[in-house]
């Protein structure tokens, strides 16, 4: 074998070898991207079947839309879609299936989009893009539930076939929140714009005042019954499902939207409404003396032994896609956004973290959460809730019977962070 030819059979080996080298890269990388696209559509799956979920747990909460059938008949769904459209159906009662189109007509009535659907002329709906099979008369509804959100593109496909349980209920919720009945929040946690929304919503809010409600918490102060409360407004209330809401308190705007980027840092995506509340305690001697008075904040004598502050404070409140999600949001408080004695300062913690974060869920919770329980007074909109330990409920319900017998007072169980409940049992500073 000649020296020329072996060179060349090194040159060839090594085009050879790269060549299967790129071969093999652009084969993993293909599969990679086809691993990748495969991975996002089964998420997105997942999300979706979450999602369907929740909406079906809401309906029965909030409406007393039960036990959904599998076979949708006009009856079960002009009877649902009563309850969230507060509108009377009479349409389809006598059939045994409804067309998924059937029922975008009649959800397009019950979200009070008729007059904005017969408006789309011919133009218009072709425009939209809609299928062959769907007629002229439907056609109109169909583009209308398209561009308000009530239904998917993907529906489209689906639109003369009977409509299945998860559409249904889906539909059912789009018509809720179009009527203003279902959740009432900001956005999503990882919605680009929802920081200014919460900057926003905290700027609008002011100082609450109920005199009848203020008259009873003063004087449930005075008499040693609780040493505050807090004054919140329904009209604010968010109206997320129980076992997936979280209820975290704090008073510093940019804390919460530290907390909020916090979440999406942790993956973490997550329904958020900020309920602002106005915080009323004890002003103590030690103190100092007494600031002025802003917007924000008012201390008042009520007698030569007794100031009350009056602080503009926030609930934020969690609707998680998951009790995972849920069950992990204590930990994650623990590690970047609670104070001790290893770290007084808070380095590296979220701006304004208090020693004693305070967060709170409407169903029992496991580790990281005691239960106490919240004394609410309900006059109108506004609510007095004063927080106590489980072992003092019956003496601080005697203490507001105490203080007027027609008081009605709901003792609500719920579930703090064990850190709130050293400060309230008084157990531990941190």
């Amino acid at each position: 074998m000649s020296k020329r030819f072996k060179v060349k059979s090194k040159h060839v080996a090594f085009l050879l070898a790269a060549f299967v080298g790129v071969s093999t890269y652009n084969c993993v990388d293909v599969f990679a991207k086809e691993d990748q696209a495969i991975q996002t559509s089964l998420h997105q799956s997942q999300t979706e079947k979450t999602e369907t979920q929740n909406n079906q747990r809401y309906l029965e909460l909030y409406f007393g839309i039960n036990e959904i059938p599998e076979v949708i008949s006009g009856k079960f769904f002009e009877a649902a879609m009563n309850k969230v459209s507060d509108k009377a159906f009479n349409e389809l009662s006598t059939k045994e299936t409804v067309t998924y189109v059937e029922a975008v007509k009649l959800a397009i009535k019950g979200a009070n989009f008729e007059e904005l659907a017969l408006g789309y002329n011919k133009e218009k709906v072709q425009s939209k893009g809609l299928t062959a099979d769907i007629t002229a008369e439907d056609a109109p509804y169909v583009a209308c539930g398209l561009d308000t959100g009530l239904i998917s593109r993907e529906a489209l496909s689906s639109m003369n076939q009977t409509i299945t349980k998860e559409q249904t209920i889906n539909l059912l919720m789009a018509v809720a929140e179009a009527n203003g009945k279902a959740r009432n929040f900001l956005g999503y946690t990882n919605e680009a714009d929802i920081y200014g929304k919460l900057v926003k919503a905290t700027e609008e809010a002011v100082l609450f005042e109920n005199k009848k409600l203020q008259t009873i918490g003063e004087q449930a102060v005075m008499s040693g019954v609780t040493t505050g409360y807090n004054l919140l407004n329904s009209q604010y209330s968010a109206n997320f499902i129980p076992e997936l809401t979280l209820r975290y308190g704090h008073s510093t705007t940019i804390h919460a939207s530290q907390l909020i980027g916090l979440l999406n840092s942790e993956g973490i995506v997550a329904k958020v409404q900020l309920e602002p509340k106005t915080s009323i305690f004890e002003y103590l001697p030690e103190w100092g003396d007494v600031p002025p008075a802003t917007p924000d904040y008012r201390v008042e004598v009520v007698n030569e032994n007794l100031m009350l502050a009056h602080s503009l404070e926030y609930d934020l409140v969690f609707e998680f896609e998951s009790i995972e999600d849920k069950i992990r949001f204590n930990n994650i408080v623990e590690t970047y956004a609670k104070k001790n004695d290893d770290n007084p300062d808070g380095e590296g913690l979220l701006l304004a973290s208090w020693w004693q974060p305070l967060y709170v869920s409407p169903v029992e919770m496991g580790e990281g959460y005691k239960a106490i329980y919240n004394n609410v007074i309900t006059d109108g909109n506004y609510t007095l809730n004063p927080f106590c330990l489980e072992e003092d409920k019956e003496e601080v319900l005697k203490g507001f019977e105490a203080i007027d017998k027609s008081v009605e007072v709901n003792q609500v169980k719920i579930w703090c962070n064990d850190a709130f409940y050293r400060y309230l049992s008084g157990e531990s500073h941190q």
